[in-house]
């Protein structure tokens, strides 16, 4: 008996460790390659922009190819010039261009061309893993310079408007792109450390200790980067004097309102802070979508129309 405790208990060690080993590597699959966890909006739900959207492909600044959407500007230009304002439009995580069809027939009826895509690594693009708005901030420069050359378009009065992770990423590259001209995000992370333990149970399903340290740190090795480098709070502040507004849900379960409140606190002016009341995590334009688009409109009118 004492021969079997003495093999059996190396044996379920070992057991225990590959087990990890699986999970670990498994969890760092689902957060690198995510697939959409909810039903996402059809382009036939929007009529009004349905039969405008120009398949369209274009790449990254690191040269991944990129998928997207271009809706051309609706009708005349503003004053005498034939070139108008266009807004860039980046969904979040585990989603896809999509998720930003409400947002794009809001803006549509403002009068502004705009340009949905696909983040590296989901829905239709190329690339071979999500950064978590690291290197989709390539993505987002890259969806500028398509923007800029794009007949009809006023390179010097281009915005951007981001939900979740696209707004960390919008973020990330407005910081050190003073061509894009205003900033709107939605739900956006002020760091990823603190989104970690709330996203661990919704993305991975599994609890986020021990193991979600361990699917961090593999996640780290795999991409090349660091996680303290993903840090919006550190880059919001180089923003201004360019616009920012920022949005965020007050029931959201996923990133805290404190999160929107810390990038605000951050920000140079101008900037704006809507905290919605009742909202989950980044649904805005569904939810509350008559004063949502006042909101957008309004800021997007007041600093790319003049």
């Amino acid at each position: 008996m004492l021969l079997v405790w003495v093999w059996a208990i190396p044996l379920a060690l070992v057991a225990l460790l590959g087990l990890t080993a699986l999970v670990v590597w498994l969890g760092t699959e689902r957060a690198i390659h995510p697939q959409p966890l909810e039903v996402l909006p059809e382009p036939a739900e929007y009529p009004s922009i349905q039969g405008h959207l120009e398949p369209v492909s274009f790449a990254s600044r690191d040269g991944t190819r990129l998928a997207g959407w271009f809706l051309p500007l609706d009708g005349p230009a503003i004053g005498d010039s034939p070139h108008g304002p266009a807004i860039i439009l980046a969904h979040g995580y585990a989603s896809n261009k999509r998720e930003m069809l409400p947002h794009a027939a809001m803006l549509r009826r403002g009068g502004y061309s705009l340009l949905l895509f696909d983040f590296r690594a989901q829905g239709d693009s190329g690339g071979r893993a999500v950064t978590l708005s690291y290197r989709e901030a390539q993505d987002v420069l890259g969806a500028l310079d398509y923007l800029q050359v794009q007949n009809g378009v006023d390179r010097e009065r281009i915005g951007i408007l981001g939900v979740s992770m696209g707004g960390a990423a919008a973020i990330s590259a407005a910081s050190v792109c003073p061509e894009i001209k205003a900033v709107a995000v939605e739900a956006a992370f002020s760091n990823l450390d603190e989104v970690i333990s709330r996203g661990f149970r919704k993305f991975v399903k599994l609890p986020p200790f021990p193991l979600a340290t361990l699917i961090v740190r593999l996640t780290e090795f795999r991409l090349g980067l660091r996680a303290t480098d993903i840090a919006p709070v550190k880059q919001v502040g180089h923003i201004s004097p360019r616009p920012i507004l920022i949005m965020h849900g007050r029931e959201d379960q996923l990133v805290d309102q404190q999160s929107s409140e810390i990038l605000y606190r951050e920000a140079g002016d101008p900037k704006e802070l809507w905290l919605i009341p009742g909202l989950g995590h980044a649904h805005g334009a569904l939810i509350v979508g008559a004063e949502y688009e006042l909101r957008i409109r309004a800021f997007f009118d007041t600093h790319l129309k003049r």
